[in-house]
């Protein structure tokens, strides 16, 4: 309890079916800076005294195999109560559902630049008439920059990049690069805009949580 008031600060949440050896399951920890989240560590360490095992999940801009004293001797025991090894299940999807709202959060790295964005949205097909919302399909120009944005319409100056908006959600949370997903995904464009969005859009890969 070291916030304003002795509030909370960083917590951990655990359970276990066998109070006796666990495995322990962390379902989920909370901290505001990188002492907090290793006094967190020293707990669960500290709870290996009666556990044999604990999972958890691999927090953003951390890899917990770096932590492990012996990691390659870690992932020797593969079945039975006590099984050790790192999997990976994808239990959400992003999308975009504002375009314009998206973008103005946005800072982009290289210079400033734009381009015209004719977005597809599949969603459209399934909502009912009477929907309001149709989707994010459509026209814009998006200016790249700190800040940018996205406007309805076309400019005939620009470039024109043609995607539906799961791929260009993908391009827009650097998932992957323009050009990766020029070849895998539903995202075209000329080859110059494609190598300016792949150095706009370099960020760190988005990898919320993984399983430990």
């Amino acid at each position: 309890y070291d916030g304003p008031g002795g509030s909370l600060s960083h917590h951990i949440w655990c359970f276990t079916e066998d109070l006796e050896h666990g495995p322990l399951k962390v379902h989920w920890m909370s901290y505001e800076n990188w002492d907090q989240f290793r006094e967190l560590m020293g707990v669960i360490r500290n709870l290996g005294d009666q556990y044999y095992t604990v999972n958890m999940a691999q927090p953003t801009g951390i890899q917990l195999q770096d932590i492990v004293h012996k990691p390659i001797n870690a992932w020797i025991a593969s079945e039975g109560k006590h099984n050790r090894g790192i999997g990976a299940l994808s239990y959400y999807q992003i999308r975009m559902n504002d375009v314009a709202t998206c973008m103005s959060q946005t800072n982009t790295k290289g210079a400033a630049t734009a381009f015209n964005l004719k977005l597809s949205d599949p969603i459209v097909d399934k909502l009912p008439d009477d929907s309001e919302w149709r989707g994010v399909g459509g026209e814009y120009v998006i200016h790249l920059g700190q800040p940018c944005s996205a406007e309805p319409g076309q400019r005939a100056e620009f470039p024109t990049l043609e995607a539906d908006v799961n791929a260009f959600t993908r391009l827009w949370l650097g998932v992957r690069p323009a050009s990766g997903l020029a070849v895998t995904a539903n995202l075209s464009g000329p080859q110059k805009l494609l190598k300016t969005l792949d150095e706009a859009f370099l960020f760190p890969s988005p990898g919320p949580d993984w399983e430990f």
